[in-house]
């Protein structure tokens, strides 16, 4: 894998694969390593363990996803423009702090 650094989000750090260093065809992903202390961290693991509690929730992200996806020539950086202000109010339900949310949105913009 080759490191990309934060990319812009505090405690996250990007990588991607060099598939020229294996014979394996890889799937298509991301991967990120986070500070166990980041808010990046602590927004995908909360966001995840809210989702997994919440059917109705998961319905309306699952369908705000389909939305975004049948539109034609979004960019990974639109897709994530148009989820986030879906994901800060849940997580400002369910207890994340203002200056938490503010980094949150900054590094999805």
């Amino acid at each position: 894998y080759t490191n990309y650094g934060e990319l812009g989000i505090p405690g996250s750090f990007a990588f991607k694969i060099k598939s020229d260093l294996t014979s394996k065809e890889w799937m298509g992903h991301h991967l990120y390593v986070c500070f166990s202390e980041s808010v990046a961290l602590k927004n995908h693991l909360s966001f995840r363990d809210i989702l997994l509690k919440n059917k109705d929730l998961r319905e309306q992200y699952s369908t705000l996803k389909l939305n975004i996806l049948n539109q034609k020539d979004l960019s990974r950086e639109d897709c994530t423009k148009q989820k986030t202000a879906f994901v800060l109010s849940i997580l400002e339900k369910n207890g994340f702090e203002k200056l938490e949310l503010e980094a949150i949105k900054k590094a999805n913009e």
